[in-house]
């Protein structure tokens, strides 16, 4: 059994791994009788602005009623207003509970742009010392991403438990320093293959007594 008119064939030469399908999606159409629900995520979204208090959304429903359309809407009407950080939770990660941030870190700095671990180690330095964060912040937020400390930081001597306390505060002085510079908006797909929704709620709990009058919005 063959075919009757030649056929062009094609050879996978490589691959590589994508976050989520937002990385590889062309603009999406806005979701059809959506409009309430638009409306309400996008007046959730005013109301941190206005009142400098972050909040947590959980968006949810059943598999294909068009959640992760909602959420690009959203991205899309923002476009420009603020900044915007995507975390992607899977299966395989479901204990690691930092993941989404692990990911949304990486993408900031620009870290998949470099090979070897130690650029990227020192390419994280740069990234917090633009911030006007402390160097030794690099040395608790380093570990989390699995890279080597830069040169000049000596490896914490912290117990454990005292060790994922200073790691949270240095996750947020980071927000902190981030939504000073802009709104920012941070996403997280598919959270139920991860328990991050408990760090999620403490991170947004934090910032709210964290933020000045001048870094208005984490979302």
């Amino acid at each position: 059994m063959g075919f009757d008119e030649p056929i062009t064939v094609h050879r996978l030469l490589a691959s590589r791994s994508v976050p989520s399908r937002s990385v590889v999606s062309v603009r999406s159409p806005a979701p059809i009788g959506r409009a309430r629900e638009a409306a309400a995520l996008l007046g959730q979204w005013r109301a941190v602005l206005e009142s400098g208090t972050p909040q947590a959304v959980l968006l949810s429903g059943e598999p294909g009623l068009g959640k992760w359309r909602q959420v690009q809407a959203l991205k899309q009407g923002l476009r420009g207003q603020c900044q915007v950080f995507e975390g992607f939770c899977f299966p395989r990660h479901r204990n690691t509970v930092l993941f989404p941030l692990v990911q949304a870190l990486e993408s900031e700095a620009r870290l998949a742009l470099l090979q070897h671990p130690s650029h990227k180690a020192a390419r994280l330095a740069e990234f917090v010392a633009a911030l006007g964060l402390e160097p030794e912040l690099v040395s608790l937020l380093a570990p989390v991403l699995g890279l080597p400390l830069p040169d000049g930081l000596s490896p914490s001597l912290l117990t454990p438990l005292l060790k994922r306390q200073r790691t949270m505060q240095a996750l947020m002085s980071l927000a902190c320093a981030l939504v000073k510079r802009a709104p920012l908006l941070f996403l997280v797909e598919d959270r139920r293959h991860a328990a991050f929704g408990a760090r999620a709620g403490t991170l947004a709990g934090r910032a709210s007594h964290s933020l000045d009058e001048h870094a208005t919005a984490v979302a």
